[in-house]
């Protein structure tokens, strides 16, 4: 019986960059009692929380960190507009490939329409600052 199998998780929705040992590291989410029944705020917190927590990350979030002080010195104003090839970007936050792909593990199809939608983005910039490009949303 794989991993997969053992925490009922879709290996389809796995990444192949994901590290098998980080992978395995992370079941604790997985193994979460009712999680399925959380709203898709809930999953989102839930998940940063246990990236943070985990000492696994320490360096990757060590790097992630230093990466956003260069993005944030790089902006051209205080929301983060980003100058392109003829055009003008805003971007409101960015995280870490293992947290993103925890993302992509845990969250299901609606979960990434809120996401992916301007409130659904504005909420996720707004509640974990250590994500979010510009100084004023």
């Amino acid at each position: 019986m794989s991993i997969f199998d053992t925490f009922g998780m879709d290996k389809t929705k796995c990444p192949q960059s994901l590290n098998l040992d980080i992978f395995q590291r992370c079941v604790i989410i997985n193994t979460m009692k009712d999680f399925d029944q959380l709203d898709t705020r809930q999953k989102i917190t839930l998940i940063v929380k246990e990236y943070n927590r985990l000492s696994a990350f320490k360096e990757e979030r060590r790097e992630f960190d230093e990466f956003m002080k260069l993005k944030r010195k790089n902006q051209i104003n205080e929301f983060s507009m980003i100058k392109g090839d003829h055009t003008l970007e805003r971007v409101l936050y960015d995280v870490p490939e293992t947290l993103y792909n925890l993302f992509r593990i845990k969250l299901e199809d609606g979960d990434w329409d809120f996401f992916d939608s301007k409130e659904g983005a504005r909420w996720f910039a707004k509640s974990f600052p250590q994500f979010r490009v510009p100084s004023k949303l």
